[in-house]
């Protein structure tokens, strides 16, 4: 059986194919990378709009928390932190409210444990300058509390003048931070469940 070597027959032969259908072969290149592109772009919008509407809601809502659970005993509150089904449970204590002045407006004051405050509440917020307070004396507040105090270059351990029933109580700025839910009861601020129990704040 002879050999047929035809293999440069054939490379030539694509050669003048190619070139004849130069014009027809570019928009052919042309479309298979517009259509890659259009694809990347609309699958990376796609995922950036569901982040971002991810993250809108979260802070709307103001917390990562979904199931909360009014006054539970020590049993109850052991329990849940063993649940092996919950992301986070922390632990969230109301301890009274303050204004920013005469007619101002309502400071909602909390206690956080370290679970409820990194875990649920940090990623509801954003611009989190400072610290969470250590000392009995100091307060971390929203950006919203600062500017209706007429504070616009806040800086830690200044001084933070609220009244309560009429006296004013005067706290270290230990933090500040950017809150975007509003609540109708006032705005954000925390302070260390010691002051709340040695002075009743109520």
């Amino acid at each position: 059986m002879l050999k047929n070597n035809n293999k440069k027959i054939i490379n030539k032969i694509s050669e003048r194919t190619l070139k004849n259908n130069q014009t027809r072969n570019i928009f052919i290149i042309l479309a298979i990378i517009l259509t890659t592109f259009m694809f990347t772009t609309v699958f990376g919008i796609g995922f950036s709009l569901v982040k971002n509407l991810s993250i809108m809601m979260l802070r709307q809502q103001g917390t990562k928390s979904s199931i909360f659970l009014n006054n539970p005993d020590d049993s109850q509150i052991t329990k849940v932190k063993d649940s092996k089904y919950l992301a986070a449970a922390g632990i969230k204590i109301q301890t009274g409210t303050a204004e920013t002045g005469e007619n101002g407006t309502n400071v909602l004051l909390d206690w956080y444990d370290k679970e409820e405050f990194e875990k649920n509440f940090t990623p509801a917020i954003s611009d989190i300058e400072g610290t969470y307070p250590e000392a009995e004396d100091e307060i971390m507040v929203s950006k919203s509390v600062l500017e209706t105090l007429d504070i616009n270059k806040p800086k830690e351990n200044m001084d933070i003048k609220l009244k309560q029933d009429g006296r004013d109580i005067v706290f270290k700025l230990s933090g500040w931070f950017t809150d975007y839910s509003y609540s109708k009861g006032g705005f954000r601020g925390f302070i260390l469940i010691q002051l709340y129990i040695r002075n009743k704040i109520c």
